[in-house]
């Protein structure tokens, strides 16, 4: 009876770990690792896309029995390959297995906003050098997720577009922009679009609009809105209003303008901490619905508010012996303004004020000082009180000595 020998079969792989190590746009760099003390005579690698689309095919030629990298070129952008590396031994027999799938880089990149607006987006991209590409697609979304996909082909769909503009956005909004290209399949022939050309490569990126310059102005009484018409694309302008819908708006070729005063048209007023009136309202308009309920026209809603203060410290400035402080002061707060009015008496009755070249005043510490504080304000119930008066040697209010005169609203009992 004769025996034959056969070669002892590997019951685990000697190679593992097929790892990228660099994808490019046509070409992928992978690594793996193998058991030091294995006998490899010679390697097999092969791939093919992993949507199935294409034949398996061997890379030519193979890695060399002591590799432990190689590169896969002539691949496709954009695509994911299942990679399959094999090994054997001095006796033909495998002795190693190791998969991976790994993704060729966009033929596309580098999406970079080079300018806008309030309604539009203008983006540039780079292209891979080399790369075929037929055509592209453009979609834009808002990042809050209102309002659905809109494409915009690129028009022509040229081999060498870099850049295009989105238009037709509203201000202040991310939108997220993604790029499509494609590459042709070659030998078209009457297939039909779709079929001509494959996706060679995406890119996503979010920018933001610029925000509307709404002009609000604040008077006495009055608060004006004007809202810039290329702010309110698909918006029925001419049926804009305020809270209270009588109040509408005046329309022009350039701004959107709605008046009202601070106890009408539906303005709400608030009381902020204690130092602020608050009068707010909305420029509104209705979402306008045809009768198959398709949007003709969006609505909107643009708040507004002006501020005004409720209190104030007034502090003479200059020489308190020599110099009398204007006696009209303008308080500016955010977009809205009140007139307080500070005023020294020569009598109790109020009658005369001192002038400015009145000064220096001498007195005598017995004497009685009469200040007047009076306020021009649009409202019939604003209060105006001195919280708190000090007397000291400077213009500085904590200087030192400091009587106090009126303290939280109430007369000082040092007095």
């Amino acid at each position: 009876m004769s025996y034959s020998r056969q070669p002892l079969l590997h019951t685990e792989s000697v190679i593992s770990g097929l790892t990228l190590k660099m994808a490019g746009v046509e070409d992928l760099e992978v690594s793996w690792t193998k058991d030091a003390s294995a006998q490899i005579d010679s390697y097999s690698l092969s791939y093919e896309p992993a949507d199935g689309t294409g034949t398996s095919e061997d890379l030519d030629p193979a890695p060399g029995a002591g590799d432990i990298s190689d590169i896969v070129s002539g691949l496709l952008p954009y695509t994911s390959y299942n990679l399959t590396l094999n090994s054997t031994d001095d006796q033909g027999l495998q002795n190693g297995h190791t998969i991976g799938t790994f993704k060729t880089e966009s033929a596309i990149s580098e999406l970079t906003l080079d300018g806008g607006g309030i309604d539009q987006l203008v983006v540039s991209w780079e292209k891979a050098q080399g790369s075929q590409i037929s055509r592209y697609s453009l979609s834009y979304k808002p990042v809050d997720g209102s309002g659905s996909y809109r494409d915009r082909e690129l028009d022509p769909p040229a081999a060498d577009a870099t850049s295009a503009t989105v238009s037709g956005l509203l201000p202040g909004i991310s939108y997220t922009i993604t790029l499509t290209s494609f590459q042709p399949l070659g030998n078209a022939g009457r297939r039909k679009r779709s079929e001509q050309d494959r996706q060679n490569g995406v890119i996503t990126r979010t920018f933001r609009t610029e925000s509307a310059v709404v002009n609000v102005e604040c008077a006495e009484g009055i608060m004006t809105i004007a809202i810039p018409r290329v702010a309110l694309p698909g918006v029925d302008v001419d049926s804009m209003h305020l809270l209270n819908a009588s109040c509408v708006a005046t329309v022009d070729d350039d701004f959107v303008t709605m008046e009202t005063r601070l106890e009408e048209c539906g303005t709400r007023r608030q009381i902020s901490g204690e130092d602020k009136f608050i009068f707010s309202n909305e420029a509104i308009a209705d979402e306008v619905i045809d009768g198959s309920g398709a949007v003709i026209h969006q609505g909107v809603s643009l708040p507004f508010q002006c501020e005004f203060l409720r209190q104030f410290d007034i502090t003479q400035g200059g020489d308190i012996m020599f110099v009398i402080p204007p006696p009209r002061f303008e308080i500016v707060d955010a977009e809205g303004e009140m007139t307080l009015e500070m005023r020294t008496y020569k009598s109790p009755d109020f009658g005369a004020s001192y002038k400015s070249t009145d000064f220096p005043i001498k007195v005598t510490p017995d004497d009685r000082l009469n200040f007047g504080l009076s306020v021009t304000s649009p409202l019939d119930n604003v209060e105006l009180f001195a919280r708190d008066c000090v007397s000291t040697p400077s213009t500085d209010p904590n200087d030192s000595p400091r009587v106090d005169i009126i303290v939280d609203g109430c007369t000082s009992t040092a007095l």
